[in-house]
């Protein structure tokens, strides 16, 4: 700040040297808003003030008296110019621009991952006191190189406001990393790294605190297993533990496990997983992990003419003995996990597998089963209040 001090006096000295009268046609001085500034100059730099008690033979014409009321017997004499303003504006941008920092920004998930593509999501929590002009996400596969970017279109106006962007170039069964990035005028600033795995069939899949492991069969990545899932996809709770009754009159989702209350439902729940009517494979929460659904029934068709037709692919499908009496080529390991009657008993365990399509047929809905003895698939519509098992396919 000394060298507004050394202006100003270079601009009072001047005054007083060269004589100027009042009406003198070569004076230039401009004179400022003394009024509108006195407290900024205060602020700055009491040196900037001329005691009362100094000469002023010459120069008042220039200067305007201003008491100080917090000291007293105490005036001030400032001397103004055009310059001094700009000078004194340029000075407190330059203030301002340092109390600004760069922004602060955070990855928040990922999000949509598939083989190929993924969704990063971020949020700004400060834009340090200036406008954030950039938002972008830089990704790689070395946590130390993360060579590609991709940008965010729109940035949120307001701070722990999502942002996100798209990448659809991955490559299958790899490790990646990203972090995200916010630019001001001030400077950049990032995120810390958080990885990723792009999804190849043959992984596993961890939904609700269980690891799925999946098989490609021909175009198809199925679950390998049969679902579990005791909630749908959003976290909500699918009504369980209904008795006959409630379960013969159900129109809308409902869950259970073979063997119900007879004490023997734990272990036929580590073997075979759940048994849901179609009110719940058809809700819109979902009931499969994202990126995968329960299937139609062209979608199962697909993958019985993949295994040759509807009177070859059962014995394809099927578990190998022990477990069961098929030879699993296609890697399917379809169990015997029976059913739940539209009329409350569950039927069947060690006899039938029987799998949910998505495909409606007036008030039933079509199914899959497979029976013990036989190669063979059939396709049967029945009442939707039927309890079967579930696989979810790849979308």
């Amino acid at each position: 700040m000394k060298r507004f001090s050394i202006a100003l006096c270079i601009v009072a000295l001047w005054a007083s040297q060269s004589g100027f009268a009042q009406s003198d046609p070569t004076k230039t001085y401009d004179m400022c808003k003394h009024w509108e500034l006195i407290e900024q100059i205060r602020a700055y730099e009491d040196s900037l003030a001329y005691a009362a008690s100094l000469p002023d033979t010459l120069r008042g014409e220039y200067g305007l008296p201003v008491t100080d009321a917090g000291v007293s017997s105490k005036v001030y004499r400032l001397y103004w110019c055009a310059a001094l303003q700009d000078t004194l504006d340029r000075f407190r941008d330059s203030l301002t621009f340092a109390r600004k920092s760069p922004p602060t920004v955070f990855r928040d998930s990922i999000t949509g991952v598939t083989g190929t593509a993924a969704t990063f999501w971020g949020k700004w929590t400060n834009d340090g006191d200036t406008t954030i002009t950039a938002l972008w996400f830089a990704y790689g596969t070395s946590q130390g190189a993360l060579t590609d970017t991709v940008h965010v279109l729109t940035i949120p106006p307001t701070a722990n406001t999502a942002f996100s962007a798209s990448v659809s170039t991955l490559t299958a069964g790899t490790t990646y990393y990203v972090a995200a990035f916010a630019r001001n005028a001030k400077g950049t600033a990032s995120s810390d790294t958080l990885s990723f795995s792009t999804f190849q069939c043959g992984m596993s899949v961890n939904y609700q605190s269980y690891a799925y492991t999946t098989v490609q069969i021909g175009t198809q990545c199925w679950f390998q297993e049969n679902l579990r899932a005791s909630n749908y996809k959003d976290g909500t709770t699918i009504p369980s533990g209904l008795d006959a009754t409630a379960w013969s009159t159900a129109t809308t989702g409902a869950v259970t496990t073979y063997g119900e209350g007879s004490g023997t439902e734990s272990g036929n729940l580590s073997t075979y997983g759940r048994l849901y009517n179609w009110y719940a494979i058809t809700d819109s929460r979902g009931l499969c992990p994202a990126g995968w659904h329960v299937p139609d029934s062209t979608e199962w068709m697909t993958l019985f003419v993949d295994q040759g037709g509807l009177s070859l692919a059962g014995g394809k499908l099927k578990a190998a003995s022990p477990t069961w009496d098929g030879t699993n080529d296609s890697g399917f390991t379809a169990l015997d996990g029976g059913l739940r009657r539209p009329a409350g008993n569950h039927d069947q365990l060690g006899y039938l597998g029987a799998f949910w399509s998505t495909t409606s047929s007036g008030t039933n809905a079509r199914y899959f089963y497979l029976t013990d003895g036989s190669n063979g698939v059939a396709p049967y519509p029945d009442l939707k209040t039927h309890g079967l098992s579930v696989r979810c396919l790849k979308n």
